[in-house]
């Protein structure tokens, strides 16, 4: 059995429009959904494996955020997690043998990816949306049936409190 588990960046700032995308920083809203969605996703085991991160600036603010003072899991900041392609995901996925494995990255890719994988998709992942998705195969080039553990966002958890 295959674990993924997928982390949307927190949402991020267009006050400085002379940055280029990649460099664009959390807003205030993007480091409180940090807070509600910090227990959640370390409970789910996200941080328990690998952790493969986007090298834009919104993306490694994020996981700094959830991890927080937690223990720091193995981290890999990949520029390939920079797109917003599902099959650049896809084919990224393919080139790696681990049973589990967190990745954090951008919309539409990996909505798009979701959907591709779940029958059906969880539609519209909003950001610092975090899934849990089990699938069946033993590898990522042959990866089975998927199953949708879990699926939070920032407001959910703010609704269930």
């Amino acid at each position: 059995m295959i674990r993924l588990f997928l982390i949307r960046h927190a949402k991020s700032s267009w006050t400085d429009p002379s940055l280029p995308d990649h460099d664009r920083p959390l807003n205030g809203r993007g480091r409180r959904q940090l807070d509600v969605m910090g227990r959640v996703i370390h409970a789910s085991g996200a941080f328990a494996g690998p952790v493969f991160c986007s090298t834009a600036l919104r993306a490694r603010l994020t996981l700094d955020g959830l991890l927080d003072k937690a223990q720091p899991p193995l981290v890999t900041f990949d520029p390939a997690l920079y797109t917003f392609d599902h099959q650049d995901l896809l084919d990224w996925l393919a080139e790696h043998d681990e049973e589990r494995l967190t990745i954090i990255g951008h919309n539409p890719a990996l909505e798009d990816l979701a959907d591709s994988l779940l029958q059906p998709g969880p539609g519209h992942l909003p950001t610092c949306a975090f899934l849990a998705i089990e699938l069946s195969g033993t590898s990522w080039r042959n990866p089975g049936l998927a199953r949708l553990v879990r699926f939070e966002t920032p407001r959910t958890q703010t609704e269930a409190t």
